[in-house]
């Protein structure tokens, strides 16, 4: 029995479900280099990562943030106390500038942001949250919890810090192998 099967699925007397996604025995006897199990891991992480998007949308559309991409970038403007730019903005979101562009225009349409010149470099430009953003980050905060909260009941404590480590490490690791690209 695994540490997961120890876990609230063992608690209710329930076995731990199959993965959803798993290589077909053809896959595997074409690609003998394969590491299945790597493969098996983050193909599941990468159907999770669109599922959790999907209750995220749901979750914060009405707060007219639509995107993780677009609540980290609030949230970092909303604990950030002065004016970031948005390259700055892109590299603590790890988004790409020009998305970042697209979901700055998006919020200020929204008139969550403001975005001003820099008097001394007109071709900066600095980027604020307005009272708007403040309470719609709020907002979406407030729901984000408890949504958070459901999702991940069906774990322990013990199983989501041990999620929270091998998630760090894979970020980490990542990162090490291909530095975030400015493009």
């Amino acid at each position: 029995m695994t540490n997961i099967q120890k876990g609230k699925a063992a608690e209710k007397g329930k076995q731990v479900p199959e993965p959803l996604w798993l290589p077909r025995q053809e896959v595997l006897a074409a690609h003998p280099e394969m590491n299945v199990s790597g493969t098996i891991a983050l193909r599941n992480l990468a159907q999770l990562s669109a599922m959790l998007n999907r209750v995220f949308k749901k979750m914060a559309g009405p707060y007219d943030i639509s995107s993780v991409a677009a609540l980290n970038v609030m949230e970092l403007l909303a604990d950030h106390a002065a004016a970031m730019s948005p390259l700055e903005l892109a590299e603590k979101a790890m988004v790409t500038p020009g998305a970042t562009s697209q979901i700055l225009k998006k919020l200020e349409a929204c008139a969550m942001i403001t975005r001003t010149r820099d008097q001394g470099d007109g071709r900066r430009w600095h980027v604020e949250i307005t009272p708007l953003g403040l309470q719609q980050v709020q907002n979406c905060r407030a729901a984000a919890f408890p949504e958070e909260a459901r999702v991940t009941s069906a774990l322990t404590e013990e199983q989501l810090k041990q999620l929270t480590e091998i998630l760090a490490i894979l970020q980490h690791h990542i990162l090490a192998e291909q530095p975030w690209e400015r493009s």
